[in-house]
């Protein structure tokens, strides 16, 4: 019950695993096998490509997409435009079948319910409905929609009925989640909406994110502070870009809430700071108009925000708040974009899909083909995926997380896409190859000097704050941007292929990071994917491509290079330390909050393959029981159209709250695993850095 408690998976039973291996042809030898399962995997990972040679992703999270949705249609009033009651009504089938058993809403599958998506659900189904008592007919939700069958109707008074029955009952005593941080906002627009607000207790620091910093910086823009102070200023740009980029909207949405609810405790304060109610209003508007002019000019060419729906809909409200007329370009062009990320659930609703990282999907799917042996970047199978890659690459060199997303690039995003493009360059002809080098060089005349002072890499700043050995909490994570392990893994990984290696300072000062910031379990906790074996997946690739491989040292004189190597072993133990006995590993999201639980879960084939890519990659021998029997247990887990089920939610968001599921890596990771594996073997039982 632990981990299915905790946002885990089991794996398959043993018994059918072992069913499926007797099923298996038991003449040929594993590396026969491998083969044959790279062969498949391969062809399943070209089949699920699209046509612009891009690889996305779609996945349904949780409720929280279409309920703000629904907040979104009926607080603007976009509501009466064509078509959006029926995207309503779609989005309502979806949404009510999404609660838990004891009637919240969870953050993403698997997890406890939370109290704020359960808020904010209720405030949207009720916005749908109208606020009808549960045990009344919903007449007013028949007379708007005709074509909703009472069935249904009665469904969704039901769904409400639980869920403030389970907000109703009190926090739980145990829980080691938190909520989420910018809830407060959305759920003080009910003040203006007509509808009564949810009960709901917002923990601490919901109001320590809001109030602190949402208000404030409103009241600099009123004031005009932040362009004139240079630490201000300096200071702004330690928060991190996401958060960075959300503050207007919600200072807008937050503000405009309270000055509307006339029972603000804080009102009369601000009558007496401002000079009466109208100054307050005229000087509100100016400051709305100003952050909104800064919304507008952060509108991306496809028409969202941040490439994700989530902030787009933020930003839609707030724009309206600040008097953008709904049919004006901007609200249009973002109605577009969030229609295109509507897919269509098996219940016969649709659900958002709130992130399609399509230019690390692709990068991550162009190195899994690139690596395989007899691959070459000119194959008619990926040359349209590499000139995807190209074709996105910004002025300054940077590349983004998605595709359309020019004014939001980050580090991590590039150094994956230059991984990919120097791998490319060697089977490219002369043309590809061109374009290749002056990307290459753009984009390391970026990266390298996002490197911080004391060697690491953030997402998205050059931040000063601290990493630590430890997983850093929720509000770190959510207000800042510390330099971690596996990003700076990534891209020393990719630099090091360019020609910044163990004998460059950016290198150099990149060793000193990792080795300050193992864990003593040996192991490198991972920022952007639960726990610690992906760390070692990302780490130890960047390890020996610096020349720190598994077995005795090669560097006794250089003192750097030792603490490295021994860094390096103590992270190969870790892993070894950690085999389950099927041969995998696993690990789930509660090592992000307590570190005994690190390296330790049911196995799956997602972290089996980062671990045995691992261990090959830094020349762990191939032919060692561990690394068969991670091989084993991944052949054993292969459906047989060539994929991997892995369901697992892993990869994160935000520590200990918001975590989700990337399909595309139970595709490459294991690919990784089995090509590693089979180019070890090929060389003589041990992997080789290329």
């Amino acid at each position: 019950m632990l981990f299915a408690a905790t946002g885990g998976s089991f794996a398959e039973p043993a018994e059918r695993r072992a069913e499926r291996r007797v099923e298996s042809d038991s003449s040929l030898s594993l590396v026969a096998r491998a083969r044959r399962a790279q062969d498949l995997a391969l062809q399943r990972l070209l089949e699920i490509r699209s046509p612009s040679g891009a690889w996305n992703t779609v996945g349904d999270m949780n409720a929280l997409g279409a309920a703000m949705f629904v907040i979104m249609l009926r607080t603007t009033g976009l509501i009466e435009r064509t078509g959006a009651d029926e995207q309503e009504m779609l989005l309502v089938r979806h949404m009510i079948n999404q609660a838990n058993p004891d009637g919240g809403f969870y953050k993403y599958p698997g997890s406890l319910s939370s109290r704020s998506v359960t808020a904010l659900v209720v405030l949207a189904l009720r916005m749908a409905i109208g606020d009808v008592p549960p045990r009344d007919r919903p007449a007013s939700w028949l007379r708007r929609n005709g074509r909703i069958d009472n069935a249904l109707a009665d469904k969704v008074v039901a769904t409400i009925a639980r869920a403030e029955s389970f907000l109703n009952r009190g926090k739980p005593r145990t829980t080691w989640t938190f909520e989420f941080d910018h809830m407060p906002a959305l759920a003080s627009l009910a003040a203006h909406a007509g509808v009564e607000k949810p009960s709901l207790r917002f923990p601490f620091h919901q109001a320590l994110l809001v109030r602190a910093l949402c208000v404030p910086f409103h009241s600099a823009v009123l004031n005009d502070t932040i362009s004139r102070s240079r630490m201000l200023s300096g200071a702004a740009r330690q928060i991190s870009a996401i958060p960075r980029n959300a503050f207007p909207a919600l200072s807008i949405l937050y503000q405009s809430a309270r000055i509307r609810n006339r029972r603000s405790r804080r009102l009369p304060e601000l009558l007496r700071t401002y000079g009466g109610f109208r100054s307050l209003q005229r000087k509100t508007r100016r400051a709305a108009r100003s952050l909104a002019a800064r919304i507008l000019d952060s509108q991306e060419e496809n028409g969202g925000w941040c490439y994700n729906v989530y902030y787009t809909m933020f930003n839609v409200m707030a724009l309206h708040e600040a008097g953008v007329p709904l049919d004006g370009p901007a609200i249009q062009k973002a109605l577009a974009y969030l229609r295109r990320n509507m897919h269509p659930a098996d219940d016969g609703g649709v659900f958002l899909n709130w992130i399609d990282p399509d230019i690390w999907s692709t990068s991550c799917a162009v190195l899994a083909y690139l690596w395989a042996p007899g691959r070459s970047a000119m194959d008619a199978a990926i040359r349209p995926s590499v000139e995807f890659l190209l074709r996105w690459q910004g002025e300054d060199g940077s590349f983004a997380f998605a595709s359309g997303s020019r004014k939001f690039p980050d580090h991590d995003s590039t150094g994956l896409v230059l991984l990919a493009l120097s791998v490319a360059r060697e089977t490219a002809e002369e043309e590809l190859q061109l374009k290749i080098c002056r990307a290459l060089q753009q984009g390391t005349a970026y990266l390298v000097p996002a490197q911080n002072k004391r060697g690491g890499f953030s997402v998205y700043d050059k931040s000063i704050v601290r990493c630590k050995p430890r997983p850093f909490g929720f509000l770190r994570a959510a207000m800042f941007d510390p330099p971690s392990t596996d990003v700076t893994g990534r891209i020393l990984w990719s630099l090091a292929r360019l020609g910044y290696g163990r004998d460059h300072e950016v290198g150099r000062k990149g060793l000193r990071f990792l080795i300050r910031n193992q864990s003593r379990s040996g192991a490198w906790w991972c920022r952007w994917w639960a726990g610690y074996i992906a760390g070692a997946y990302f780490v130890l690739p960047a390890m020996s491509e610096l020349g720190l491989q598994y077995g005795e040292n090669p560097f006794p004189g250089d003192k750097l290079l030792t603490k490295a190597h021994a860094a390096t072993m103590r992270c190969i133990a870790f892993l070894l330390e950690h085999q389950n006995a099927d041969g995998g590993w696993g690990e789930t999201t509660r090592a992000d909050a307590d570190a005994e639980y690190a390296g330790v879960g049911p196995s799956t084939p997602l972290h089996t393959a980062a671990a045995v890519w691992a261990l090959l990659r830094c020349g762990y021998p191939a032919d060692s029981p561990e690394v068969a029997n991670g091989i084993e247990y991944l052949l054993s887990t292969m459906t047989p159209d060539g994929r991997w089920e892995d369901n697992q939610v892993t990869f994160t968001a935000l520590p200990r709250t918001f975590y989700y599921t990337y399909p595309i890596m139970a595709y490459v990771v294991p690919l990784n695993a089995l090509t590693e594996f089979l180019r070890a073997c090929d060389a003589g039982g041990t992997s080789h850095v290329e």
